[in-house]
């Protein structure tokens, strides 16, 4: 069964073996939910091979950007894909190409610890890398807006 309250978005640029390793990994360690890959333009025919290899998948979505739009115009061009299945999404999953999530329900363990966490409001699974936990990538724990007006001992730094 499909769950809804959930999308991911990996934008894709020469990366066509890196991501479709990792969408595999996600869609077999996961229960379903939306997928839409972008193409940023990719050489050799990615986008078209991404396409044929995600043809008997109806949860995957391989989109064009048109062009090289750049990682963050990718994702919003995901987004939006995401949101025009269902504009009450609650999490939207943005995931780098080369990411690879090999445990069981990965997403359902993070949404369960930001639900039960009153304090984060972003959060990312563990980072290894050469088989060593990356401690300086582990998230922040973000203010609320609400607590940044309240408390005075938040200072405005104007920018130059």
């Amino acid at each position: 069964m499909l769950n809804d309250e959930i999308g991911l978005v990996v934008v894709n640029y020469n990366t066509e073996n890196k991501t479709t390793k990792n969408i595999d990994a996600v869609i077999k360690n996961n229960e379903p939910f939306h997928i839409v890959i972008v193409d940023n333009a990719s050489d050799n025919n990615e986008y078209e091979q991404l396409i044929s290899y995600y043809s008997d998948n109806k949860y995957v979505d391989v989109l064009y950007a048109g062009g090289n739009a750049g990682y963050s115009r990718g994702n919003n061009i995901g987004i939006k894909k995401l949101l025009s299945y269902n504009q009450e999404l609650r999490y939207i999953c943005i995931m780098n190409p080369d990411a690879y999530c090999p445990c069981k329900d990965t997403f359902a363990h993070l949404i369960s610890k930001l639900e039960t966490e009153p304090n984060v409001v972003w959060i990312a699974p563990l980072l290894v890398e050469n088989n060593c936990i990356n401690t300086r990538q582990l998230g922040w724990n973000l203010p609320k807006y609400r607590d940044l007006i309240m408390h005075s001992d938040y200072t405005a730094i104007k920018l130059h």
